[in-house]
C-alpha cells in the first residue's frame, strides 16, 4: 500500500494524522474525512480546480490502517450522522446529538428501545402501547416519530427489535431542517446493521427471569469479493413477563445485501419482517370519574399499593403484530468529492389487539375497577423517498461541505375498534378473572383513516474559517392532511407549509475543544382535533436555543458535552372555551435545561458512559387558566446515568469482564393536570462475564435492590420491572462487526 502525502495543517502537525479540521480543504486544497485518532482513517482528493484535480487522481487513492486503540470501537461511536447526514465530528457540530453504540447495547444486555436510551441526557422514554414497544421523550416532549436509517417511520404502533440494531443516535431540538415535521424535542434514529467486509458469524443464546429464552443469529460478509456482501439477523423469543398474562412469542428476519458494481457505487438493499404474538399490558389508568381532584389523586396512588405483577385486564388480552420493512439506498461517487444518495423506505405494520380497557366509570369504589372489552385493528403504512446530493469546495479562505436534497412521504393510518357497551368489574385488590364480558353486544368505539401527503427540499453548508465552523440549513415542507374520524364521515382536510431554518457556529478553542450556540426551528402536524371553522389544525412549531462546550480528549478516547437550552413548542391545540367540543391553537409549553454526557474508552479495557439533565419543562399557555404553570407530563426534573466496566486483558484475570451502573429518574407528572406525582426512583444493574476466545457468558442483573418503581404514559400508571437475571451465552466467528 502507498503513503499518503504529508501536508501541514491548521494545527501545525507534521502531518495531518488527528486531524479533523475541514479548514484543510483551503490551506491545503485537499479535504480529509478523519476521525479523532491516532491514524488517518481516509484522505480523498478535492481540489478546487481542474488541473490540481486531474494530478491528484493520477496518485492512488489512499486508505492508511493500522492498529487502532481496540476499545475505540466500543462505547465511542466511530461515525454519527444524524446531526448533518455528513462525515463531520461531533466536536465541530453545533448541536447536541448522543450515539449508544452496540457494545453498550449488548454489556447492559437492552432488549427494548427504552432501555437504550436511558443512558441519554434529556431522556425519558416510556412504555408505548399496550406495552408493546417505547415512546422516546426528548426534552420533556413526546416524540411520535422515529428515524430508521434516516428515514421517518411512525413508531406509536411499530415494534423493533435490539438485534437488528447497530447504534441509536439522538438529535435534540428541533429536527426539522433536515426531516421534516418532528416534535420539537428532537428525533431518534435507529441504525440498522449492515452488511460486512469480512466474514462474521455470531450466534446467542440467552434465559433469564419471567421464563425468558431468546436466541440469536448474526452472519455477514462477502459472497463475491469487494462486490456483493450480506448480512443476515435471525431472532426468535419465547417469554413471559414480571406483569400477569403477559406472555410473548416473537421472531424476527432481517437479510440485507449490498452490491458494489464499480469502486463508486454502492446498493444497499434491506429487509426485516416482525412477527408478535402475545398479552397485551394497558396498565392502571387513573380515574378522573370522582368529583374533586383531590378524590381522583387519591385513587390513583390506591392503584400504586397493588403488586407489581397485577393486570387488571383479563388472561385472553392480547395483541399481535406482523410488520414489515423495506429500503433501498443507492450511493454514487460523482467525482471530484460529490455523491449522490438516494433512496426509499416503506413500512407496513398490521396490529390486532383485543383487550379490556376503562370502563364507565372507571373506579367508583376502591374494590370496583370497571373495564369494558375493545376490538381493534391498526393498519399504518409509511412510504418515503429521498435524493440528496453532497460535495465540498471551496471559496476563497472558507471550505464548505454542501447538501441539498429532496424528500416526499405518503402515510396512511386506518384504524377501527368496538366495544362491548357493557362494565366487566373486577376488584383490584382480589380479581377473580374469567367473568369478562366479550359481546354479543358491540358499538363502533372509534375508526377512520388519517393520511399525510408531504413534500420537502432542503439545504444544508457546512462553513470553515480558520478556527471557526458555521452551520447553515434551511428546509421548505408542503403536508396534506386529511382525516376521516369516523366511516362514511366527511374527510377534513388541511394543507399547511411550513421553513424551519438551523444557523449554528462552533469555535475551536483547541483542537480538541469547542465551543458551540445555535438556533433551530421545527414543526409537526396536527392530526388531533378540530377548529370550530371545521378545518385540521394549523401544525405546531418549536424553536430551539441552544449552547454548549465539547471535548474530544486522549486522542478521542474520551468525549465529552455540556449543553444548555431554552425549547419552546407554541400554536399547540387545546380546548376552545368558546366552542365546546373544537380545539383552538393557543397553547404553549417550554422546557428549559441542562445537559451534561460523557463516554470514555479508556486504557485497558475500561469504558463509561454517563450522563445527567435538569430540565423544566412546563405550560406556560393555555386556555385553562388551571394548567398554566403545571409540568408536562412525564417530564423528570433530574435525570442521571452511569455505567462502567472492565475488561480485562491480561494477568490472572484475563477474560473477565465486570459491569455496573445506575439509573436515576426523578419524580413525574402523571398528567398536564398534575393530579398527582410518580416517585423518584433510581435502580442499580450490574454484569459479570468472561471471555474465552470465540465464546462469552454473561450473567446480568437489572435493579438490583428490587426497587418498586414507576413508568408512566398520560394518566396511565406501568410498574417498573422487579429485580431480574438474565444469563447469556454468545459465539463469534471472523472479523468483528458492528
Amino acid at each position: 500500500m502507498a503513503h499518503s502525502r504529508v501536508r501541514a495543517c491548521r494545527t501545525q502537525k507534521t502531518d495531518c494524522e488527528s486531524c479533523d479540521d475541514i479548514s484543510c480543504l483551503t490551506q491545503q486544497g485537499g479535504f480529509m474525512v478523519l476521525q479523532s485518532s491516532r491514524l488517518i482513517v481516509l484522505a480523498g482528493a478535492l481540489l478546487a480546480s481542474p488541473a490540481a484535480a486531474a494530478e491528484e487522481r493520477a496518485e492512488e487513492d489512499i486508505i492508511v490502517t493500522g492498529q487502532r486503540f481496540e476499545e475505540q470501537q466500543k462505547y465511542i461511536a466511530d461515525k454519527v450522522v444524524t446531526a448533518t447526514k455528513s462525515n463531520t465530528p461531533s466536536k465541530d457540530t453545533p448541536v447536541s446529538v448522543t450515539a449508544i453504540t452496540r457494545a453498550v447495547l449488548d454489556d447492559q444486555f437492552a432488549l427494548t428501545l427504552g432501555d437504550a436510551l436511558r443512558n441519554v441526557a434529556g431522556s425519558s422514554p416510556m412504555p408505548g402501547f399496550g406495552g408493546i414497544n417505547t415512546v422516546p421523550r426528548i426534552r420533556g416532549f413526546q416524540a411520535n416519530s422515529n428515524l430508521r436509517d434516516g428515514f421517518r417511520q411512525a413508531p406509536f404502533y411499530s415494534g423493533l427489535d435490539m438485534a437488528t440494531v447497530g447504534q441509536i443516535e439522538v438529535l435534540k431540538g428541533a429536527a426539522s431542517a433536515l426531516y421534516g415535521r418532528f416534535e420539537a424535542g428532537g428525533a431518534v434514529n435507529i441504525v440498522s446493521k449492515k452488511p460486512t467486509e469480512q466474514p462474521y458469524y455470531a450466534f446467542d443464546a440467552s434465559a433469564g427471569s419471567d421464563d425468558f429464552y431468546r436466541s440469536a443469529i448474526d452472519i455477514g460478509g462477502p459472497i463475491v469479493a469487494d462486490q456483493l456482501l450480506f448480512r443476515f439477523n435471525g431472532v426468535y423469543q419465547n417469554s413471559g413477563s414480571y406483569r400477569d398474562f403477559v406472555d410473548t412469542e416473537k421472531f424476527v428476519i432481517a437479510p440485507s445485501l449490498e452490491w458494489r458494481p464499480t469502486a463508486g457505487t454502492s446498493l444497499l438493499l434491506e429487509a426485516e419482517y416482525l412477527h408478535r404474538n402475545g398479552g397485551f399490558d394497558r396498565g392502571w389508568l387513573v380515574p378522573s370519574n370522582f368529583p374533586t381532584a383531590v378524590q381522583n389523586a387519591a385513587a390513583g396512588r390506591l392503584l400504586m399499593t397493588l403488586p407489581v405483577s397485577r393486570n387488571l385486564g383479563e388472561p385472553t388480552d392480547s395483541a399481535r403484530i406482523r410488520q414489515l420493512r423495506l429500503d433501498a439506498i443507492l450511493t454514487q461517487d460523482l467525482g471530484n468529492s460529490w455523491s449522490l444518495r438516494a433512496g426509499i423506505f416503506y413500512s407496513r405494520v398490521r396490529l390486532t389487539d383485543n383487550f379490556f380497557t376503562s370502563g364507565t366509570p372507571l373506579f367508583p369504589s376502591p374494590n370496583v375497577y370497571n373495564r369494558r372489552m375493545l376490538y381493534a385493528n391498526d393498519n399504518p403504512d409509511d412510504i418515503n423517498g429521498s435524493i440528496e446530493v453532497s460535495g465540498a469546495l471551496t471559496t476563497g479562505a472558507i471550505g464548505h461541505k454542501l447538501l441539498f436534497g429532496i424528500d416526499g412521504s405518503v402515510e396512511d393510518y386506518n384504524y377501527i375498534a368496538h366495544r362491548v357497551p357493557i362494565n366487566s368489574p373486577i376488584d383490584p385488590f382480589a380479581p377473580v378473572y374469567g367473568k369478562g364480558i366479550y359481546g354479543p353486544d358491540l358499538v363502533l368505539a372509534f375508526g377512520g383513516t388519517n393520511r399525510y401527503r408531504a413534500l420537502g427540499l432542503y439545504a444544508q453548508d457546512e462553513l470553515a474559517l480558520g478556527d471557526l465552523r458555521l452551520l447553515l440549513g434551511g428546509r421548505f415542507d408542503t403536508t396534506q392532511g386529511k382525516r376521516i374520524s369516523t366511516p362514511g364521515a366527511p374527510a377534513e382536510k388541511r394543507t399547511t407549509n411550513a421553513f424551519s431554518p438551523r444557523v449554528g457556529a462552533s469555535w475551536l478553542v483547541t483542537p480538541q475543544v469547542s465551543l458551540y450556540a445555535s438556533y433551530a426551528k421545527s414543526f409537526l402536524t396536527v392530526i388531533s382535533g378540530t377548529l370550530p371553522d371545521g378545518r385540521l389544525p394549523d401544525p405546531s412549531h418549536g424553536e430551539n436555543i441552544e449552547g454548549g462546550i465539547k471535548a474530544e480528549l486522549f486522542g478521542g478516547r474520551v468525549t465529552a458535552t455540556a449543553a444548555i437550552y431554552q425549547l419552546t413548542k407554541t400554536n399547540v391545540v387545546v380546548s376552545d372555551p368558546a366552542n365546546p367540543g373544537f380545539s383552538t391553537q393557543t397553547g404553549e409549553q417550554r422546557s428549559r435545561g441542562v445537559e451534561l454526557e460523557a463516554n470514555a474508552s479508556l486504557a485497558e479495557g475500561l469504558n463509561l458512559i454517563g450522563s445527567y439533565a435538569h430540565a423544566d419543562s412546563k405550560i406556560t399557555e393555555d386556555t385553562n387558566a388551571a394548567l398554566i404553570g403545571n409540568r408536562i407530563y412525564n417530564a423528570p426534573r433530574d435525570t442521571a446515568s452511569l455505567w462502567i466496566s472492565q475488561r480485562f486483558g491480561n494477568g490472572a484475570l484475563a477474560g473477565l469482564e465486570l459491569g455496573g451502573g445506575v439509573f436515576h429518574v426523578g419524580n413525574r407528572a402523571i398528567n398536564n393536570a398534575n393530579l398527582f406525582d410518580l416517585p423518584a426512583y433510581t435502580r442499580f444493574d450490574a454484569r459479570i462475564g468472561y471471555d474465552l476466545g470465540p465464546w462469552r457468558l454473561g450473567l446480568n442483573v437489572n435493579n438490583i435492590a428490587d426497587k418498586k418503581y414507576f413508568e408512566s404514559g398520560s394518566s396511565v400508571i406501568i410498574p417498573g420491572a422487579p429485580r431480574q437475571f438474565f444469563v447469556s451465552l454468545g459465539w463469534r466467528g471472523g472479523a468483528r462487526a458492528r
